[in-house]
């Protein structure tokens, strides 16, 4: 069987995502496991895993936009700015209109200033936020600037609701639920966060850890994505006599190759030889005699 590949995992709560890859590492029996994208422990849904030689292939993968469903409560601030923190803030007189709302995620779409939560994975000093926050050292964790593409309100029953959010990867959602609750005047925290899509991953093709246990005790094994299947990159074809070369990462000239569909947006593509066997990747090189540099030869 071929261990190499991508698995769309289904994240459950109460697990972080580094004890969750961990864990389908050693039901694999793979070296090496590696994902996109971390899922706090409160938060489920999609996480995309690379397995062993596909932990190379992590920077070519696109995962500019991720898709969530946020559940928020009104009403209170918490330090951690979702529902497992402490309450800092308390509002309970302000009861925002559906109409309130709705104009206020209007208005929180496209470059969003949004802050970086103290309980995070981001480093202050070389040090982890949440580590010093925890030991309740005072300290800025800074803020960032996040695209949100789409909203929109699913359900509101004061004081929850559900909203749907499109947004650029790095994108901290319960900052984006905090932030709104300042704008309500009502204070707000995130109750429960599940991610749907991370770039072209679907939830709808995800699987739970005990399903992947219950494929591998059937000996299937077809859950693991190929890395072709995912890039989707152009196909150039190299000719047979230029094959060696290439395997060994040389330059190749535009007429060694027996098919070359250069294209003015695509920035990486496949190499293959003439039966369709994909072999490397390489990217596009502006204004060279050889138009494609060779980044990685696949392993066999």
């Amino acid at each position: 069987m071929n261990l190499n590949g991508f698995i769309i995992l289904y994240k459950e709560k109460n697990i972080s995502s580094f004890k969750a890859i961990d864990k389908l590492r050693k039901i694999l029996g793979a070296k090496k496991c590696g994902h996109t994208g971390t899922l706090d422990p409160i938060a489920e849904g999609v996480l995309p895993v690379c397995v062993n030689n596909a932990t190379k292939f992590i920077k070519y993968l696109n995962e500019n936009e991720k898709e969530y469903i946020a559940e928020f409560k009104l009403g209170i601030s918490t330090d951690t700015f979702d529902i497992t923190g402490t309450i800092v803030s308390e509002n309970k007189d302000k009861i925002p209109s559906i109409e309130e709302v709705k104009k206020v995620l209007r208005e929180m779409t496209g470059d969003l200033l949004l802050p970086v939560p103290k309980f995070s994975a981001v480093k202050i000093g070389g040090e982890r936020a949440y580590k010093l926050a925890r030991q309740k050292k005072d300290f800025d964790a800074g803020s960032r600037v996040s695209k949100i593409f789409h909203v929109e309100l699913v359900d509101y029953q004061y004081p929850t609701g559900i909203v749907k959010i499109v947004c650029s990867k790095g994108t901290y959602i319960r900052s984006f639920i905090n932030e709104m609750g300042i704008r309500l005047g009502s204070f707000a925290t995130m109750s429960n966060l599940i991610r749907t899509r991370s770039g072209d991953f679907s939830i709808k093709d995800a699987l739970k850890i005990e399903d992947i246990e219950k494929k591998i005790d059937e000996n299937d094994y077809s859950f693991i994505i190929p890395v072709w299947k995912v890039l989707l990159f152009p196909t150039a074809v190299v000719k047979d006599e230029y094959l060696k070369l290439a395997k060994n990462g040389g330059k190749l000239k535009r007429a060694m190759y027996l098919k070359f569909p250069i294209t003015d947006y695509d920035k990486y593509y496949f190499l293959s030889d003439r039966e369709g066997n994909i072999f490397a990747i390489a990217k596009k090189e502006e204004g060279s005699i050889y138009p494609l540099k060779i980044e990685h030869v696949f392993l066999n």
